[in-house]
Formats: C-alpha cells, structure tokens, sequence
C-alpha cells in the first residue's frame, strides 16, 4: 500500500458465521472470520470445493442479508 491510500479499510467485516442446516445436520461454512480489505488491493480467496469462498464473498459483498454478525 502507498503513502496515499486509505489507512481506512473499505470493507471491514468481524466475526461473521454462517451455518448451513442439511436436514437435521449443521454444516459450519464460517465461523468468526474477520476481514478487513483496502483500497486498490488486489485479493484472491482459495480454498477446497466447500471450504466457504462463496459464503465468504456473498457476505462480505453485502449480496445476502442472513449473516450473523454484521458487517461494519
């Protein structure tokens, strides 16, 4: 990050879970992740198949509306 940019992170999320309800079965997708991004940063989220990317980025994109925790 350069002397210019934003000491602010754009996106800050904090203690953010998600549960999944699989018949009588809870699959944790994500459990307590913060998150903080910045401007002009570049990000790449990997992981396995399920590990929770897209949980991840449907959060901390505001695209869903049942997170836990909210978004700061």
């Amino acid at each position: 990050m350069n002397a210019t940019a934003a000491v602010e992170p754009v996106i800050r999320v904090r203690g953010v879970s998600k549960v999944y309800r699989l018949g009588e079965v809870d699959v944790c997708a994500l459990h307590e992740v913060d998150l903080d991004l910045y401007a002009a940063e570049f990000v790449v989220i990997l992981g396995a198949s399920g590990s929770g990317k897209s949980t991840s980025y449907s959060i901390s994109s505001t695209r869903r509306g049942d997170w836990e925790t909210a978004i700061a």
